[in-house]
């Protein structure tokens, strides 16, 4: 896609959603060159511990690596935390806070709680844990 953007020249501004894995520093020089100015990056979590909790298949190093690729070559990048999913305690949400902060982000939007589908792994395990309880 950005290949054809780059040859079609139209000078279009845009932004994407990464998924922080499987993105390296060719990739993202395409995406500037095709006119990407912002990235939004879904990590949700800065704890190695709450990641494969939110069945999230990447890793806080890969994270930091694709944030500091995307801002050499000048794409914002705007990120998303997640606090209170499945095994959060108060050391992962400082856990989380601290590695956003390493990030330098242009943005950081944090939201508290999630949406639970039914028939999703997620339900199934809000279900078996029982009604919340402080930790």
């Amino acid at each position: 896609m950005c290949r054809r953007l780059i040859d079609a020249e139209l000078g279009l501004d845009w932004w994407g959603i990464i998924y922080p894995k499987w993105v390296d520093a060719e990739l993202v020089e395409l995406m500037a060159k095709a006119g990407c100015t912002q990235v939004s990056l879904g990590f949700e979590s800065g704890s190695e511990t709450i990641l494969p909790q939110l069945n999230k298949r990447f890793t806080c190093r890969e994270v930091k690596e694709i944030s500091e690729t995307l801002a050499r070559v000048g794409i914002q990048r705007y990120g998303f935390l997640l606090l209170g999913g499945p095994g959060e305690t108060r050391e992962t949400v400082e856990e989380s806070l601290v590695f956003a902060d390493s990030l330098r982000l242009d943005t950081l939007k944090i939201t508290v709680g999630l949406r639970i589908y039914p028939q999703t792994p997620l339900a199934c395990s809000a279900l078996a844990d029982g009604p919340y309880q402080t930790r």
